[in-house]
């Protein structure tokens, strides 16, 4: 009864205005009972429990069309209505009954956004502050709420002191929010940019009375100051914003994201570029301090937080608009400051190329700065290195857009050429440092500054830099002896900083970088392996025997085969301290994916269908047993029906060779891991074209393959063989072992069911072993996979377990623990859904309880199961 009187009520308010539509004549009879019935159904809808916001939607567009439909008849009959306006007071009092009673958080921020752009559209600028003030007061702690009132009283309505109070209160509830600083800054620079477009009307209008007879004579900066110090301090020097600016970067939201709404907010105005200066260069100093003071010392909340805070990803998009602040003034058209902007009567200048030019020479000498500083004099640069070289690549980029395509790869020439060695075999410090000037020397040339300006342009640029690190150098005062300090640049590590320069190069400075490699050491190195492999990857060659020649040139030319060997004598290479690193791993991956073939030698005897998707009938052992052997000769009890020659077969044979004293270092055992996984995982993609296979491509591949499936004795080959290196990546068994024995397991049990009928037969015999055969496989790969917990003390220290080494895997999981236990939940629900055996499935769950790393949250993904 109380939803019906409500109802009979709101529509009974509706009465005079729906009469006046009648007498004069804009309803007809029928049209107004059909109005009044419509409306009835809406309310009706509108006191549902729940409340549905398409409800909401369907009413106001039925509204909406009748308010376009009133709106044409008054303009084309000249008529004023005493009610107007009742059809949009209607639609806002349908908005706010949605407001009122919608639960969901999401649809109600679709209502409000709908409601305050109806409001916006029907210029009803009372009736939005009026919702502003009741939404702000039911909830005050949502700082969007405040912040977008701010705005629009600040921006849209021009109302600066009501959005200063309202930010003021936004600031005492939701002082760490960064979007509440951010408006603070916007209400400010809006705020001048309103003061300044009445200074210039008012200067358009005197010199239009005056004939421009005193445009030549005035001076509008000296005039305001002259006239009001005050409003010249806030015009012209943008005092205000500069104080709400230093609060922002004092306040607990100081971080990446205030940073980089800050610098978006400002880039509007082109007449912000001391201000866009002093912004990226104050955060620039207080960033540095802040990673410097968190790093050396403090407490140990202080630490966590710089360490939350201050990400890798925060870090280089704050360095990156630093070193780039030049290219973004002259990207953004903040090219002047209040003064010019004022004297040019309000005109926007444009960059010219020339000075676009000159804006990347100045952000290039910025970075190549940064990466020649000494870490062992600022530790804090260990975290800037990356940025600065991502910086050049940038550069490098935009230069090549404005036509410096010669001069971009000489840069690059000379930043990718290989340092010259002692005969100690240590880098000339001469050579190892970045000569900064004679890289300069290549884009001078694109641009018309003056030979003596040229050096106090870099030394301005040069000093930016040094500025920001010496004052926090400064201001930390740390001991440097005490710290431990990252080795600066060797040889092997000169290419992999500017490896993403090599698409700049043209052919011939192209040449001349292979040529400087070839010149130097003789002894092979990570640097030269990886020239290689990007040298093979740019040509793009689709002949493999181009390819094997090129692998074969280089490891004459490093003297690693005689001169007079083919490309055969590379299978039997092994591991040497002096004249093959364990990165050579990288060149039989190289020759895996250019030349690999799917052959693989046919068993001994002849084989069915059945016997091919099984393991081996003489092989007691099974799978697990060929894996946690770690052994170099194969497992008693298995035959090998088979000989893998592929070439990631010989690299895995070649890492199986690498001695435990050469993988000492955790940089060296995360290459070598690396190396086992890419080279199985390239071996199943030249059997499958897959490049991240799932059990159910497995399963599409041995449908699809017809009967000759010589790919699944290749994959079995290649896990055989993985077996001689010890311990293999998780990813190993996880992503490749575990989907396809169980996409075999699976495969076999559809053929049996599809033979199952002719029990006597030998064939159908076959078949089921088969099927038992290829689950024992299954349930190896899974075992092979939790044994890997228990091999260390500490599992989540394990290399084999923690390094993200293929990009899936454990970076899927937030820990070791959680990767664990989704490794238990995978083998229950193999037992579960494709062995069929409920009573191991209830064993191996009862097992994962009692052993698994985190038992809480093994029950949350069994129920989710």
């Amino acid at each position: 009864m109380a939803r019906s009187s409500a109802i009979e009520t709101r529509l009974e308010k509706l009465l005079p205005s729906m009469e006046e539509y009648f007498t004069c004549g804009f309803l007809t009879r029928e049209e107004l009972h059909n109005v009044a019935r419509q409306r009835a159904h809406w309310e009706y809808r509108l006191v549902a429990k729940p409340l549905l916001l398409l409800d909401v939607q369907n009413a106001v567009q039925y509204e909406l069309g009748l308010e376009e439909k009133l709106r044409k008849y008054c303009t084309a009959t000249k008529l004023v209505f005493r009610h107007r306006w009742a059809i949009v007071e209607r639609i806002e009092s349908i908005y706010r009954i949605g407001l009122r009673h919608i639960k969901d958080v999401d649809e109600w921020n679709v209502l409000r956004r709908e409601l305050v752009q109806f409001l916006k559209e029907q210029n009803r600028h009372s009736s939005l502050s009026t919702l502003y003030g009741e939404l702000m007061l039911r909830y005050p702690t949502r700082s969007e709420l405040w912040v977008e009132a701010a705005l629009y009283e600040g921006v849209e309505a021009g109302n600066s002191d009501n959005a200063r109070a309202l930010l003021q209160q936004a600031i005492l509830t939701a002082g760490a929010q960064p979007e509440v600083w951010n408006a603070a800054v916007m209400v400010e620079l809006h705020f001048v940019d309103r003061l300044l477009s009445k200074l210039l009307e008012e200067q358009k209008r005197e010199e239009e009375e005056g004939g421009g007879e005193r445009k030549q004579k005035r001076d509008v900066v000296k005039e305001l100051r002259a006239e009001s110090a005050g409003l010249a301090e806030v015009v012209v020097d943008l005092a205000l914003v500069k104080a709400v600016m230093e609060e922002a970067l004092e306040s607990p939201a100081f971080g990446p994201t205030l940073l980089k709404l800050l610098v978006g907010s400002v880039a509007c105005f082109c007449y912000a570029r001391h201000i866009l200066e002093v912004l990226v260069m104050s955060a620039a100093k207080m960033m540095l301090l802040c990673l410097s003071n968190g790093a050396s010392g403090g407490t140990s909340s202080k630490r966590i937080s710089t360490v939350h805070r201050w990400t890798d990803k925060g870090v280089h998009g704050l360095m990156r608009d630093f070193l780039m602040m030049d290219v973004i003034i002259v990207d953004r058209g903040v090219m002047s400051d209040v003064s010019l902007f004022l004297r040019s009567s309000g005109r926007r200048r444009t960059a010219s190329r020339a000075e676009r030019i000159v804006a990347h020479i100045k952000s290039l000498i910025a970075a190549l700065t940064v990466m020649q500083m000494e870490e062992s004099k600022f530790p804090v640069l260990r975290r800037l290195y990356g940025a600065a070289a991502s910086v050049v690549e940038s550069l490098m980029e935009g230069l090549q857009e404005l036509g410096c395509i010669n001069s971009v790869s000489a840069v690059c020439r000379q930043l990718l050429s290989r340092p010259r060695m002692k005969s100690s075999g240590v880098i000339d410090r001469e050579c190892r440092d970045i000569n900064i000037e004679r890289i300069l020397q290549c884009l001078w040339g694109e641009t018309d500054v003056p030979q003596n300006e040229q050096g106090h342009v870099h030394k301005s640029a040069a000093a930016r830099v040094t500025e920001a690190v010496l004052e926090c150098a400064a201001e930390e005062n740390f001991d440097c002896k005490q710290k431990k300090v990252r080795k600066r640049e060797r040889s092997e590590s000169h290419f992999h900083t500017w490896q993403s320069l090599w698409r700049f190069l043209l052919p011939a400075d192209s040449a001349e970088v292979c040529s400087s490699a070839a010149c130097g050491a003789r002894q092979c190195t990570a640097a030269d392996i990886d020239l290689l492999s990007h040298r093979t990857t740019r040509e793009n060659t689709p002949d493999p025997e181009a390819a094997a020649q090129a692998v074969l040139r280089f490891l004459h030319e490093f003297q690693i085969v005689p001169a007079s060997a083919g490309l055969d004598c590379v299978r039997e290479l092994r591991f040497s301290s002096d004249t093959t690193p364990v990165a050579i791993w990288k060149v039989f991956l190289l020759l895996e994916e250019r030349c690999g073939t799917c052959d693989v030698q046919p068993p001994t005897s002849a084989v069915t269908l059945s016997t091919t998707l099984s393991s081996d009938d003489e092989c007691d052992e099974g799978f697990g047993r060929c894996f946690t052997e770690g052994a170099a000769t194969p497992t008693r009890g298995l035959r090998d029906i088979n000989v893998d020659t592929s070439y990631a077969a010989a690299g895995l044979s070649f890492l199986s060779s690498v001695t435990r004293d050469a993988l000492q270092s955790a940089e060296a055992e995360v290459e070598w891991l690396c190396g086992c996984w890419a080279l199985v995982m390239a071996r199943v993609h030249t059997l499958t074209q897959v490049g991240t296979p799932t059990r159910a491509d497995f399963i599409r591949h041995l449908r699809d393959g017809g009967p000759e499936r010589a790919w699944v004795e290749g994959v079995r080959s290649i896990l055989r063989t993985a077996r001689i290196c010890n311990p293999l990546p998780r990813q190993v068994f996880s992503d490749i072992a575990v989907p396809f024995f169980e996409a075999l397991a699976l495969e076999q049990r559809r053929l049996h069911e599809a033979i199952k009928g002719d029990i006597s037969t030998a064939r159908s015999k076959n078949s089921k072993h088969s099927v038992e055969t290829a689950v024992q496989d299954a349930r190896a790969a899974h075992m092979c996979v939790l044994t890997m917990y228990t091999q260390s003390s500490n599992p989540h220290r394990y290399a084999p377990l923690v390094e993200s080494i293929s990009g899936r895997g454990i970076s899927r999981y937030a820990s070791v623990a959680q990767a664990n236990a989704a490794d238990w939940v995978r083998l229950i629900v193999f037992e579960r859904d494709v062995a069929l055996d409920l009573r191991r499935a209830k064993e191996a769950a009862a097992r994962a309880r009692r052993e698994a790393l985190e038992p809480q949250q093994l029950l949350i993904m069994l129920n989710a199961q």
